[in-house]
């Protein structure tokens, strides 16, 4: 902690089930808000919360409406009893409150930290009606998570580490409620989240993962190590960014399906490949599933027989049934399959920036 406490509320990454809770907020604030959330990210990996934000939401709006996007919880269908209809006149409160959280040791079992509201501050809400919101978010239990959480005093909650304490601070328990719009739901009703060492690296893989897979480009999504590679590649190419080893060795993309989790991740030369901003650009580019599983696979030499088989195609005057079925089978994009020549030249740069980038990691 430093002298930032009386303006910001510092954040640093954890487990990944507390970074989607923090990615989910943050996301809302950029959603909901307009607020340009670039800037609270630090370059140590922490995020600074800036006080003033929490003092500034519609919490009505955010959370109770009934008919709007934005409706927070509403709309999760996952947070059993957090939020009740009685609470909708003091929960605002509640919120103003947490702009004056301090730091405290009360063995949070989410964070680690602790921000809890003053005792005066609990006091007061008791006294304004919130005193059994206040008992009931104090422990963490299915409220938060019909999947994760145990039921409240009934059974040890084996998901967390800490098996010491199940407190959570009061924060964490604003923030959890927001670990659903962190995550991006694929059409096997999994939810997948890609965790990493910086929040700031955590925000743009998974808002390129999620825009991706989303809208027109929705389409099943089986393989987890494409979508986790898709999204490095894209962080590459559209950032000035770069990832140093660390963040290359930590990167992670958890899949749940209801009480089923699954950690997915690339070696980490395969990272330091597809993270090189050329051949990052040109996988981007290309944009074909097949020859990016062929690079995961390390199959490079196959790049080139691909390469010279699409330019062979292409100087054809007449293509055979055998032609056409190569391409269908080995391309999905129809610029690529319209304009093969230019395709082939591609795949055979890409190639040669490979073996290149290999040559450099060696040594």
């Amino acid at each position: 902690m430093n002298n930032t406490d009386e303006k910001y509320i510092e954040l640093y990454p954890s487990h990944w089930f507390y970074n989607a809770s923090v990615i989910g907020f943050i996301i809302s604030l950029e959603d909901i808000e307009k607020i340009e959330v670039n800037r609270l990210f630090c370059n140590d990996g922490r995020i600074n919360i800036e006080k003033e934000i929490l003092k500034s939401l519609n919490v009505n709006e955010r959370y109770f409406s009934e008919n709007k996007i934005s409706s927070i919880v509403t709309k999760a269908q996952i947070y059993r009893n957090y939020l009740q209809v009685s609470d909708k006149n003091v929960f605002p409160n509640y919120v103003k409150e947490l702009a004056n959280v301090e730091h405290s040791n009360n063995g949070c079992c989410i964070c680690n930290l602790g921000y809890d509201i003053s005792a005066d501050a609990k006091k007061r809400l008791s006294e304004n009606g919130l005193g059994k919101f206040i008992e009931r978010i104090g422990s963490y239990n299915m409220i938060f998570n019909a999947n994760f959480g145990p039921s409240k005093k009934k059974f040890p909650n084996a998901f967390w580490v800490n098996q010491h304490s199940d407190n959570v601070c009061s924060f964490c328990s604003f923030l959890l409620i927001h670990q659903h719009i962190g995550l991006t739901r694929l059409m096997d009703k999994s939810e997948i989240f890609i965790n990493a060492p910086t929040f700031k690296l955590m925000y743009y893989l998974n808002k390129f993962l999620n825009s991706s897979i989303s809208g027109k480009n929705k389409i099943e999504h089986k393989d987890k190590r494409a979508l986790l590679a898709m999204s490095v590649i894209e962080y590459a190419s559209k950032t000035n960014s770069l990832l140093g080893q660390w963040a290359g060795m930590n990167i992670e993309i958890i899949s749940q399906k209801g009480k089923d989790i699954d950690f997915f991740s690339l070696p980490y030369e395969t990272v330091q490949l597809i993270s090189n901003k050329q051949i990052a650009g040109l996988l981007s580019n290309i944009g074909e599933f097949k020859i990016l599983n062929i690079v995961l696979d390390g199959r490079f030499k196959q790049l080139v027989d691909l390469g010279y088989k699409f330019l062979k195609i292409s100087m054809k005057a007449d293509r055979n049934k055998a032609d056409d079925d190569f391409i269908k089978d080995s391309l999905f994009l129809w610029n690529n399959k319209k304009y093969l020549n230019q395709t082939a030249n591609k795949v055979l740069k890409l190639y040669a920036l490979i073996e290149t980038r290999m040559n450099k990691l060696k040594y």
